[in-house]
Formats: C-alpha cells, structure tokens, sequence
C-alpha cells in the first residue's frame, strides 16, 4: 500500500512500481480487486491514463462495485477526452454509491499538490457526477 504515498507525493513512477508489485506478491490475496484499484489510481495519479482506463476496466471486470475504481477509470477517460465513455460509466459509481458526492470523495486523496486534486474534481464534474 506504500504506492499510495508515493502517488500523493506526486511519484507516478514509484506509485505504479510499487502498486504492481503488490499485485506479484499476492497474486490470490482476497483483496486482489482492492490491489488492482491500487493499480488503477497509480497510473491515473502518473498520468498514464490509458493503462489507469485498461486497469480500471479489468477491475471493474472482477468487481463492479468499488466506486473508487470507477471514479479513477471515469477521471482517466476525461483526462484524455473521452467524456462521453465517462458519462456512460459515471451511472455505475451512483449504483453502488448513491451518496457518491465528487467534493466528499476528492478530499479522501491529499495529493500534494493541490492542482492534481483540483483537476481529479474537474474530471468527476465533467463527467456528471454530483457535487
């Protein structure tokens, strides 16, 4: 979980390094699908948005229901213009999580540097979720 820190930190590198290592090191974990989102935020938080979208989509495979997962695929396809791909998934994020509030969720992720965690809410805005 150490590529939490790193991807906060603002090291996309190291965050994806380390994400998919744990994945290596457990590869039967019961919260494979917890690692695999791990995964997905790393390579949103490098800017590897395409590997974040092929992550996100392989999670959502194994487990439809980790909105935090979907929120990063849905960030992922924004930040690569993909809007209309986010606005169909964005549905999925409600289902799961009624209460899914984009203010509420983007204060969970302390990036440090603040305009990460302001375009993290321009690209779940963008896609229709609620404020």
């Amino acid at each position: 979980m150490s590529s939490l820190t790193y991807a906060f930190r603002g090291d996309g590198p190291s965050a994806v390094k380390r994400a998919e290592y744990s994945l290596q090191l457990s590869p039967f974990d019961p919260f494979r699908t917890v690692l695999a989102t791990t995964v997905t935020f790393a390579h949103y938080s490098n800017g590897s948005y395409e590997q974040a979208i092929d992550w996100g989509r392989r999670t959502l495979a194994m487990d439809p229901n980790l909105p935090t997962n979907i929120a990063f695929l849905i960030a992922s396809q924004v930040a690569l213009g993909r809007v209309e791909e986010a606005r169909e998934i964005a549905p999925r994020i409600l289902a799961v999580a009624p209460r899914f509030s984009v203010e509420r969720f983007a204060s969970r992720f302390p990036f440090v540097d603040g305009a990460r965690q302001g375009r993290l809410r321009d690209e779940l805005l963008a896609a229709g979720l609620p404020p």
